[in-house]
């Protein structure tokens, strides 16, 4: 397989590459592997959701849209907060993080 990079990015990639002292071709390998693992974790979840946990999902994102097109936004650095308090919480609970 042949993959095209912009020539900014091969040279980021050659610049990271002889940093970490290795062949650029094993740095995308890399992060190739990582992504594909985080992807099936992500369909693996998703796929193990029940209906009532979409509705649940479902109805939450209505919500959040209804209150962003009247204007009741949450700022981006509460957002941030919120949302790194439930990722936190989420590890907690698969025992991801002490």
């Amino acid at each position: 397989m042949h993959v095209q990079l912009s020539a900014e990015m091969e040279q980021q990639l050659s610049r990271s590459a002889a940093r970490q002292g290795c062949r650029p071709e094993e740095i995308v390998g890399d992060i190739l592997a990582g992504y594909l693992a985080d992807e099936t974790r992500l369909l693996d979840e998703v796929n193990s959701w029940s209906g009532e946990d979409r509705d649940r999902i479902s109805a939450h994102i209505q919500e959040g849209y209804l209150q962003a097109t009247q204007g009741r936004v949450t700022p981006a650095h509460e957002a941030r907060a919120q949302i790194q308090a439930m990722k936190d919480a989420w590890l907690r609970e698969r025992s991801l993080q002490p």
